[in-house]
């Protein structure tokens, strides 16, 4: 199956990180509630014309928990007990949630939406490793 992406785009991504590394964290500093060794990144959104826009983060259900505001990780074996927290404007987000014009109240021809992600302990059995998980971004635009 062949999707085509439209030739006369109105808005379009600009994302800087397409992947977003944590520095390692030590075990002992990780919380279930506070994010450890949180790194900052922004999606912007760049259009051709005064666009009014919404911002969707979701997941594969691989990549889901039970708590919609936690990423867990492939599970490939190593590392375990740990997940990742997303924060939006440095508050919870949770998987799904739309958001709407980042900081315009108006048609704009560029928003950026501004994110960070953290290590967080998801059980008490925490195994050390190289940890991978997968962020969709969906944008609608009128």
């Amino acid at each position: 199956m062949i999707i085509e992406k439209p030739q006369n785009k109105v808005c379009e991504l600009n994302i800087e990180q397409p992947n977003i590394e944590l520095a390692p964290v030590e075990k002992n500093s990780l919380s279930d509630s506070i994010p450890a060794n949180e790194t900052h990144f922004s999606i912007g959104v760049i259009c051709n014309q005064d666009t009014l826009v919404s911002l969707k983060l979701d997941a594969p259900a691989i990549y889901k928990s039970r708590n919609t505001n936690l990423l867990t990780l492939l599970n490939n074996g190593t590392p375990s007990g740990v997940g990742l927290s997303i924060k939006y404007n440095d508050n919870k987000y949770y998987l799904g949630n739309v958001i709407y014009n980042s900081v315009h109240r108006t048609p704009s021809t560029e928003y950026t939406f501004p994110f960070s992600v953290g290590y967080v302990k998801m059980s008490e059995n925490i195994l050390p490793g190289k940890v991978t998980s997968q962020i969709n971004v969906n944008l609608e635009y009128k």
